[in-house]
Formats: structure tokens, sequence, C-alpha cells
């Protein structure tokens, strides 16, 4: 009988958006479970009154008949419904995939005409989508788990204030059979944000695939396969899989999700999409309730782009997909989002948003702080600050050519030009502070420029460097940089003998990058107490190659120290640099020789001093080579560290720096106490006496 209900499709018409019909663009209506109401209606009602822009009706509805929901719909004609609780969603058979599902479309469809029969749509003439549709159920208890629900509208509330905040970026992550859509996905997902992606056989992981679900981006691309109840990845020749569980213990913390996975929103088989948005930190989630057909969804970001809700971004991709072969079965009629789908992409909220920040001279900058009313005069007791922008996109903030006092701070860069520009930009600039900025997809760029401290900042995604201070007299100091191509850059392409003096780099961590510092062209000047780890978990594609810690090029003289080197293919790279004092620093990881480079450069030239007079460096391989490297227990290794010729740590640690210097003497601990316990017991004789 099911078989049949294919037969009767009769057209497929196209026609514009609820033609012939008023859309009430600003309405919303919630159909609410009636058992479940009761105990979500204040929490519902919380999250209405927070709502701007929209007007908002509650509907209690216990009719499980989809018919009178539809026809509901059609006499009110809302912008869109959001279905809360287990309301019924009716069945649909695909010929294309042969098999039921349910679908939404049959509620979107109000123009349409539409056959009923035992829960199971058949649609007769489809139209173009007339309203959106959102769902917020439960994972468990039929959907109708009111402490689940009422957590969702307690975050879609938060968020609605400005005062849930995530990484304004957005990742992909593709498993092997779908790898050639990376260059689409990435396209689009630049539209909104700059992006990382997870593609090759080496990176679309399980183990990356759960990194990535910690982390704090805006939005996320996910194909991978899935049964509904589990999400399926391949790992080399082998299959590996979450599954709920897994899921929930990770408590995912991404925002939103366009999950093209076969079955992940199907409630009927666990729907394990649905355990992003209501188990994990998650608002929303395109997902499927059937069997999906991932295609690169263009029009769905171009519109999220140019400021439009979820919704209004799911119509724009309906409507355009409707036109393409076998569009309705393949990539429409399965669609279901997750969540409440008024909401838009994410913002950080307390900045102004602007387009691109130039200024070129001390009038410029004068002009723009009077414009933009910000705080200062220029002097050493009153800088000018710009603070508080949001710039995205394609934009920059350049400054040029000022010798004024000025703080640049507290600003969210958040750039998908990946290559064209660079997010905070000083070119022939005195006296400048760029201190707790947020810059996303590129970094910070520091060209022929004086005084200038870079303190506390976050890099992360920048494919060129993090940090660059080209020619430039400054202090790098507590920064951030996560995925970039060289972390921190210092005199890059000066000539050789040509050198910066009085440089500090102090305090960095840089995570996951091809190379951590890069020193070019510096002399007597300190590097001190950065930490520097390439990091393999969720690596970028880009640096799947040979990683190195520290490079010193065409560098002398300089003071190197209390730095930490992790998880590289090279410790430190050598390239005619030498008289450095390179001691008390940790160098983990176990190489093929002393984990130390010569580059184009004899080692014999390029002699360093690799250790003080007391105390050298921490290299793992050689303290742990045997258990009695450290006869005297004094904390150095008893032989020396042979790194090259000309090039010898004569008292390499036997403990990393910071971490406790000696193994515990536990029976002269022991014979202590008992000492100390008798002399107190002596002590409280004589005291009665």
């Amino acid at each position: 009988m099911r078989e049949l209900l294919a037969v009767a499709i009769i057209i497929i018409l196209l026609i514009p958006v609820g033609a012939g019909e008023k859309v009430h663009e600003k309405n919303v209506i919630f159909v609410v479970n009636a058992t479940l109401y009761p105990q979500i209606k204040n929490t519902l009602n919380e999250f209405a009154n927070s709502v701007k822009g929209y007007h908002i009706e509650i509907k209690v509805w216990s009719s499980k008949e989809p018919q009178a929901l539809r026809n509901y719909l059609q006499e009110q004609h809302p912008a869109g419904a959001v279905l809360v609780g287990n309301i019924t969603i009716p069945e649909y058979y695909n010929p294309l995939t042969k098999e039921y599902s349910h679908t939404l479309y049959y509620y979107m469809d109000l123009s349409g005409n539409w056959e009923l029969k035992n829960e199971t749509a058949t649609p007769e003439k489809l139209t173009a989508a007339s309203i959106w549709v959102g769902v917020v159920r439960s994972t468990d208890m039929g959907g109708n788990n009111a402490t689940q629900i009422n957590q969702y509208f307690e975050k879609a509330t938060l968020y609605e204030q400005g005062k849930i905040s995530a990484l304004a970026e957005a990742a992909g992550f593709l498993d092997d059979d779908f790898a050639t859509l990376y260059i689409n996905i990435t396209d689009n997902l630049e539209k909104l944000y700059p992006a990382k992606m997870y593609y090759h056989a080496d990176e679309s992981t399980i183990a990356n695939f759960k990194y990535l679900l910690t982390e704090h981006y805006a939005l996320a691309h996910i194909i991978v396969h899935s049964s509904g109840n589990k999400f399926y990845i391949k790992d080399g020749k082998f299959w590996d899989y979450i599954d709920e569980k897994q899921l929930d213990s990770l408590h995912p913390n991404i925002l939103f999700y366009t999950d093209i996975s076969c079955y992940g929103a199907d409630f009927t088989k666990g729907a394990i999409t649905n355990h992003l948005v209501m188990r994990g930190a998650g608002l929303g989630a395109l997902a499927s309730l059937g069997k999906a057909y991932p295609q690169p969804m263009s029009e769905y970001y171009a519109s999220l782009a140019s400021g439009s809700s979820f919704g209004a971004a799911l119509l724009r991709y309906i409507n355009s997909s409707l036109s393409e072969k076998d569009g309705f079965y393949r990539y429409v009629a399965n669609l279901c989002f997750l969540g409440v789908p008024f909401l838009h992409v994410y913002t950080p909220s307390g900045y102004r948003d602007i387009s691109k920040i130039e200024i070129n001279g001390n009038e410029a900058l004068k002009e723009f702080a009077a414009e933009m009313h910000l705080p200062g005069t220029g002097t050493a007791s009153n800088p000018i600050r710009i603070t508080g922008f949001y710039i995205h996109h394609r934009g920059h903030l350049e400054i040029s050519n000022t010798t004024l006092l000025l703080r640049v701070e507290h600003n969210y860069l958040s750039i998908t030009s990946t290559y064209e520009n660079t997010g905070i930009v000083l070119k022939n600039c005195k006296n400048v502070v760029v201190e707790n900025n947020t810059v996303l997809g590129t970094g910070v760029y520091i060209l022929n420029s004086e005084n200038v401290v870079v303190k506390r900042n976050l890099v992360r995604l920048s494919f060129n460097s993090g940090i660059s201070a080209v020619r430039t007299g400054c202090r790098l100091i507590d920064n951030v940089v996560v995925d970039s191509g060289n972390g921190i850059v210092v005199g890059a392409y000066l000539a050789p003998g040509e050198y910066e003096s009085g440089i500090i780099i102090m305090g960095n961590r840089i995570i996951r990058s091809q190379t951590g510092l890069l020193i070019s062209g510096v002399r007597d000047s300190i590097i001190s107490g950065n930490y520097i780890d390439a990091m393999h978990v969720g690596s970028y594609s880009l640096f799947s190659f040979s990683t190195t810690g520290i490079w010193l090029y065409n560098s002398i003289e300089n003071r190197i120290t209390m730095n930490t080197v992790k998880n590289v293919s090279v410790l430190i790279e050598i390239s005619y640099a030498w008289s450095n004092r390179i001691y008390e620093n940790n160098f983990y990881g176990k190489f093929n020789g002393s984990g130390v480079g010569f580059w184009l450069s004899a080692p014999e030239k390029n002699r360093n001093i690799w250790n003080s007079s007391a105390e050298g460096n921490y290299w793992q391989q050689w303290a742990n080579r045997n258990n009695t490297n450290d006869r005297n227990q004094d904390g150095i290794v008893d032989y020396p560290y042979i790194i090259a010729p000309g090039n010898v740590d004569y008292r390499p640690l036997k403990y990393p720096v910071g971490a406790a210097q000696y193994p515990l003497n536990m029976p002269f601990i022991i014979s202590t106490v008992i000492v100390v316990i008798a002399l107190l017991a002596a002590l409280g004789s004589v005291k009665k006496r």
C-alpha cells in the first residue's frame, strides 16, 4: 500500500513563496505539546519576552493529527513555527531512496496539495516553502523531557541577551567520502567566519572529530556517516564511531551546526544531531530526518552572511534546491532545523560594528578619535584608545605614520580573507600598545616601528604568521597564537649582518604552528618563558609535515631561557646564528640525533652556549635515558648532551625547569620523622615533670 502512495505524486509545481497569501513576517508561533507546557511555560515565556523584532504566540497543542496543525498554520500563516516537545511529524515515501521517513515540509509547504492517510503524507502538488519550521524536542522521554527543554530555552534567552560567547570562527569536518567538497564548504563557511577544515584522511579521524566538538566555534559544517544514533567516521581502512553516550560526555561547545549526515535528526533512530543541541552548548542544527545528499549549500550561507536568520536562510536554500533535478527528494524533503530558526549567526556582543579602520598620520588619528568619541589626547598620561570595535569579513585595522601615544585594545577582528589582509597592521608608528585584542583568521603585522608593545592578544587561524614584527623594536608579551603558519616572527627579511636589538619575546603561548618562534636578524634580545606545542590532535592540514619549535636565523648574542618546546619535528633550527645563550629550557620529545638542526651552515660555525655556570637545559630523551645518570642527585645529568660540533650542553638537567628538582629520599624522611617524634615525646615528659 505504501509503495502505491509514491505513485500519487502528480506534479511538482514551483511558485513564489506564499503566492496569493499574506505572510506575517514578524509573527512566530510556538506549538507546544499540551502535557509539556505547564512544566516549561515560565522559561518559554521568559525567552519570548527576550526576543526583539518578532511577535511570539504560544499555542498549546494536544491534537496528534498533522492535518489539524497544517490547517491551523494555513489560517495563521506566520513567518515560522517552532514545534516544542512531541508534536506529530508525518511520514512520506521517497521514491529516490525507496524508504519512508518523516518530513517537516508538510508543515512548510502551505500552498501545495498533500494527501494524508494514516499519518503518511503524499505531495500531489508541491510548491515552494511558505514558512520555516523548527523543532525543539528532548533526546528522551518521547521528546517531552522538560528539564532538557527548559535548559535549551534558558540558553536561547542568554544568547538573545548577548550573554553567550564563542569564537567568531567556523569549522568543517568532512569524512573521507566527502573530501572533494572541502573547497566549496570552505568558501561557504568563509562567507561568515574564518574557517578551519578537517578533510584529509589523517585528519578526519574520530579523535579529531571529538576534539573539534569541544572547541568554541560559532558554527560547524559536518558531513559524516550516521545510523541515527551514531556518527561513523573512517579511520584509515577501518570505521570508528561516536555514540550518544560518548557525545553527551563531551558536552560539545559549538553554537550552530549544519550536519548533513544520514538520519541525524531521525527521532525514531535516536536523532544523534539533536544531542548537539539539547545536551551540549548548541542552539541550532540543520540536519536530516532521512538519507542525506551533501552539496555545497551556497544559498544557505550567502543568506546567513547577508544577515538573515537561520529560518530565512533555510527557505532560500530550499527554494533554490527545488529547481534542481530531484531536488525535493535529495535536498529538501528530509531537512529539519533543530532549535529556534529565527536566531541569527553569532557576533560578539559589546562591540561597535565597523567595516575597517585605516588611519594615516597624527591628524587622521585625532580626527578618527573625535568622530568615534574615543578617549584620549595622545599624550603619555592620556593616550588615544582605539577600543571596542568589531571588524569582520575582509576588513582590517591599519595605522600608519603616527607618533602620538596610542593604545589599540579590546577589539575583535574576524577576517575571512586569508591572504589579502592582515587584522592589525602598524607601519612607521611610534609609541603604540596593542593589547587584549582577539584576531581571528589573520594576524598582527608591525613594520618599521618603534616603542611598540604587543601583549595579551589572542590570534587564531592566521595562515601566514600570528604576530610579525619586521624592522621594529618591540616587546611581545603574554600573547596566545593558535593554528598559524608561523607563531611569532621577529626581524624576518633582514640582510646578513643587519640586526634588531633590545627585543623582548616573553610569556607567549604558541599552539599548533609550523614554526613556533622565527627569530631572524636579532641581537642582544631576550626570548624567555614562551610555551610552544605543535600538538598533533586537531592539527591543521597545512602543518602535517615538519614542525619547528624555535628557528634562529642570522641572530647572535641573545638570551633564550625558560622556554618549553613540545611535539615538534625539530626543537631548534639554527642558521647563521652563534654566541646565543640557550639554557634552562624544557625540550620534550625523542629524536634521531639531538633534536637540534643546522640549516645551510655548518654546526661548528654556529657555536652557541647551551648552559649557564649552574644549569643547562632539560632534554627529555637524555634525562630519561636511564635511572643512574644523576648518581649524586644534584639535578644535573652526569654526562654532557652532545648537540653537534661546537655545541654541547655541559650541564643538562635531570628534571624539567619548574618541576620538583630532586626525588624524595624516603629513608631519610622516615628517620627524620622518628627523631622529631622522639624529641616531642621527650619534651612532653620534661613538661610533665
